[in-house]
């Protein structure tokens, strides 16, 4: 998209559409139900990382759009780890300290997902991604699970870039 009809937008209002979007599980959980009559596993474990993995998935689109080194990409994750803290802090104010398990899982995931996109494969990123939310899940050895994580990995990363792209960060 040419840069004169790119929606300007602060990375601040950016990384809350971001986050809103990464945050949004409505249609997870009816394909969660529907892949549930097929196979066993758990329901909470795959609707958890399913948040996890889409909260990745826009740093992941962030880095790949803008730049690893770039000073938009480093404003735009900035406030968005922001709002993600904003939130963690409003979950400890309703039970003490369920914010802090959030937050401390969801670093363990970014280490996680971080270094499985790093490892080549044939299938792309999303593959090894696919493969890392079955184990955490509890369900390494469930092929629907894998593709899943692979599926949901892909499409969500494929929104965040198309959100980024449909944007210029002033800074």
């Amino acid at each position: 998209m040419f840069g004169l009809f790119k929606r300007r937008v602060t990375a601040n209002d950016l990384a809350v559409t971001l986050a809103r979007l990464a945050m949004d599980t409505t249609n997870i959980e009816k394909a969660v139900v529907d892949l549930h009559a097929g196979g066993e596993f758990s329901m909470d474990a795959v609707m958890d990382e399913s948040l996890f993995l889409q909260l990745f998935a826009v740093d992941y689109a962030a880095a790949v759009t803008l730049g690893v080194k770039s000073k938009e990409k480093n404003s735009l994750l900035d406030a968005y780890y922001g709002h993600i803290l904003q939130m963690t802090n409003k979950m400890d104010a309703m039970e003490e300290d369920a914010g802090k398990g959030f937050l401390d899982k969801f670093k363990h995931r970014l280490l996680i997902y971080t270094k499985a996109v790093k490892i080549q494969h044939r299938n792309g990123p999303s593959w090894n991604v696919g493969k890392e939310f079955a184990r955490l899940c509890n369900a390494e050895k469930n092929f629907d699970i894998i593709m899943f994580g692979n599926f949901l990995f892909s499409a969500s990363v494929k929104l965040a870039t198309e959100t980024i792209m449909s944007c210029h960060i002033v800074m």
